[in-house]
């Protein structure tokens, strides 16, 4: 009896309430993570922009073009041109309070997850729903988006979050002038932010044929923009990618030589097919639905999963498999969890006539229940453990870098020295030069390259040849190795045990 109490109010809660339940769950459960400070993985490009501060909006186009990739389009493997601006946004807004940050995030997550969660409600009802957002709240992928402030992800789960309000006004009313406004600017925010969400150019060309009605012509005009400006970000990454036969991640994708000699031109070319041929494919594909004689549920049942196979495709060529322990597996994995929930409800759907007893019929809810509450009860667990795992690498990192801070507080000029033993410390090295860029400004830092290894596979072999190049000849804001006064020199270490250096070590910010 409470069970169906509880799935019939869980079944008529408005959105807002939705939201406001679920925030205070995830909330709750990732209250630890308000202890975090900024990391040594992903959050340096905020400590990047902090460097700048104070800077005005005025300012924000300058950084734009001359601090990030916004300005090289079709020239990189990857264009992010919202990411930054947004990045930037919150810069300004929430400057070094870290809790406001984390904050923020805690809330973009209830937003995207009741948004789900409605949607799975509609279609499946409240149970699935109740269990897909459990899996959500102690799911690693979004552990791994929300643990941290770095990760680019986090603007792509808003991005869809506010196409998914989209759908829903659209069910409850049709497409106006916001609901247009709405699904143009998620797409905008989550394919600007990242490559893998560029498969939401399906919906958004599917809105634009759809939108027959002349009464919402600047609707129209918005997702017909959205829709353009998505296509050039789309295309920006053409000459850096297929121009070159590798992806951001070093991985061999198929080359299209003209992108090399033409690189604007054949990827506006070929941006300008792909919308033209997605719109007649959109177009086509909505009159044969139409004719179909499936209910309405079934219809929307099958554009999800036509959606979804596109992301799963997109998400297969970015990273070559479906990540599900990290940040990855976002948007690839709930897709793939969604898929389920409607072979689940088909096989349930097809056991609901039988005669079943009376007995496991009232039982079967509070079974039911149980079953799923065991089923998370350890991933809760191992959950509470990596937001607490994440909170440690954040504090630990700072600890070492306070060290850091105070031996050159103490000595005054003194040149550093960034010692590493393998392409592991890419990322890290760079966090730590913004950290001491933001604090002290210009000073003498290098790189000692502490191993001589040939390291297999060719992005650590990439990151090893950039990194000997700097020790080698310095470039833009480093010193090369030589030029260091050794008499005067402090080395961090990054992993290993030693350095060949005479500098004191007197920092091991990555182990």
């Amino acid at each position: 009896m409470f069970v169906s109490t509880l799935l019939n109010a869980v079944r008529v809660l408005r959105p807002s309430l939705v939201f406001l339940t679920l925030l205070l769950i995830i909330a709750a459960f990732y209250f630890p993570i308000f202890h975090s400070d900024f990391g040594i993985i992903d959050d340096h490009e905020i400590v990047n922009f902090l460097a700048l501060d104070p800077f005005s909006i005025s300012k924000l186009w300058i950084i734009l073009i001359n601090e990030t990739e916004v300005g090289h389009p079709f020239d990189t493997a990857r264009y992010r041109p919202v990411y930054y601006f947004v990045r930037l946004i919150e810069t300004r807004v929430w400057a070094e309070d870290v809790g406001v940050w984390y904050l923020f995030r805690i809330v973009i997550f209830a937003y995207f997850a009741s948004e789900f969660f409605v949607l799975v409600r509609r279609l499946f009802g409240p149970s699935y729903a109740i269990v897909f957002f459990l899996w959500m709240l102690t799911s690693k992928i979004f552990i791994d988006i929300f643990g941290r402030l770095g990760p680019s992800e986090t603007y792509g789960v808003l991005g869809c979050a506010i196409c998914l309000t989209a759908v829903r006004r659209i069910q409850a009313r049709k497409l106006g002038f916001l609901e247009s406004v709405l699904i143009a600017v998620g797409t905008l925010i989550a394919i600007g932010s990242k490559e893998n969400f560029v498969f939401l150019l399906l919906p958004l060309a599917v809105a634009i044929v759809v939108s027959t009605d002349w009464e919402n012509i600047l609707g129209r005009i918005v997702l017909f923009a959205s829709f353009v400006i998505n296509l050039l970000i789309w295309a920006a990454v053409l000459p850096g990618t297929l121009g070159r036969g590798t992806n951001i991640y070093q991985d061999a994708i198929p080359t299209f030589s003209l992108l090399s000699i033409y690189p604007m031109g054949t990827s506006l070319a070929l941006a300008s097919v792909a919308g033209a041929g997605l719109l007649v494919f959109s177009k086509f594909v909505w009159q044969h639905l139409s004719r179909l004689s499936f209910s309405h549920r079934q219809i929307e049942l099958l554009l999800w999963l036509g959606l979804f196979a596109s992301g799963l495709i997109i998400q297969l060529f970015v990273y070559r498999e479906l990540k599900t322990g990290n940040r990855y597996g976002f948007p690839g994995v709930p897709m793939v969890g969604f898929v389920l929930i409607c072979m689940v409800s088909w096989i349930l759907d097809r056991f609901r006539d039988f005669s079943w007893p009376s007995k496991i019929k009232s039982l079967f809810p509070s079974v039911l229940t149980a079953a799923i509450l065991l089923i998370f009860v350890g991933p809760a667990v191992d959950a509470q453990e990596r937001i607490r795992s994440s909170v440690s690498a954040t504090r630990e990192f700072q600890a070492e870098y306070a060290k850091l801070y105070k031996a050159i507080k103490s000595r005054g000029k003194v040149d550093v020295v960034l010692a590493i033993h393998g392409p592991s410390a890419y990322e890290p090295v760079f966090s730590v030069k913004r950290f001491l860029k933001k604090d002290f400004g210009e000073m003498n830092v290098s790189i000692s390259v502490e191993t001589d290894e040939e390291f297999a596979g060719a992005l650590k072999s990439k990151l090893m040849s950039r990194l000997r190049e700097i020790e080698l000849n310095g470039r833009v804001g480093w010193v090369s190795l030589k030029e260091i006064n050794e008499a005067n020199c402090i080395s961090v270490l990054f992993s290993g045990s030693e350095t060949r250096l005479s500098c004191p070590v007197v920092s091991r910010p990555w182990q």
